[in-house]
């Protein structure tokens, strides 16, 4: 029988392809690459959540500053309508 010698495969590590799949020889950039990526992100995240907390902080304001002009004008008129009121039932009393 005739059998077929096969010619063991390369191992990755030795060749440059391998070398540039598996890493080999770009350890220090690819880990510089990846903190640079991960510090990246992280700053990103806290732009976007300090960025959101500043808005959310913002309309809140916003809506307790017009809660009370509301409450404030409400006081005024009902003050002027009771004033007003007042002065009429004394002139009418005193007429």
């Amino acid at each position: 029988m005739l059998q077929l010698q096969q010619k063991p495969s390369p191992s990755p590590h030795k060749t440059t392809a391998g070398k540039l799949l598996v890493g080999e020889g770009h350890k220090p950039i690819s880990k510089i690459s990846g903190v640079v990526v991960v510090v990246v992100v992280e700053v990103v995240v806290v732009v976007v959540v300090v960025v959101v907390v500043v808005v959310v902080v913002v309309v809140v304001v916003a809506v307790v500053a017009v809660v009370v002009i509301v409450v404030v004008v409400v006081v005024v008129v009902v003050v002027v309508v009771v004033v007003v009121v007042v002065v009429v039932v004394v002139v009418v009393v005193a007429w």
